[in-house]
């Protein structure tokens, strides 16, 4: 062999191994970018639990004033009283049907005589 040949052995054999060491190097950066955009991700997610938490806080914050500002033995003797009106507004109602078909009965009655009177006319003026 020349001196040559291994000068030119050499070189290419420091090439190569530049070349593999490169390709390692890469996937390595590859992986690296492949976690810092997973733990991004995982970022953006935590953001948006924190959002939703704050949000979920403040909406049990409103119901917890709204509870509050309801009196729930008020809001029972209301209902209550309410059912107690809607009794006898029912009671009332069927009162009322009552007395309208006690005078739509009464009314038939006169429609009836004043129709039979009116048949009566009729008939005897077509009496010869």
């Amino acid at each position: 062999m020349k001196k040559g040949d291994k000068g030119d052995k050499f070189v290419k054999q420091t090439y190569a191994r530049n070349v593999v060491q490169a390709q390692k190097n890469k996937e390595k950066y590859m992986q690296n970018k492949a976690k810092l955009q997973g733990l991004g991700y995982s970022m953006d997610q935590f953001i948006a639990n924190v959002k939703m938490t704050q949000v979920l806080g403040n909406s049990s914050e409103i119901v917890k004033q709204m509870n509050q500002m309801v009196n729930i033995k008020e809001l029972n003797v209301a209902m209550m009283d309410m059912s107690r009106e809607m009794e006898k507004m029912g009671m009332m109602q069927e009162m009322m049907d009552d007395v309208i078909q006690q005078d739509d009965e009464v009314d038939m009655g006169a429609n009836e005589e004043e129709v039979n009177a009116l048949i009566n006319q009729v008939m005897s003026k077509n009496e010869p």
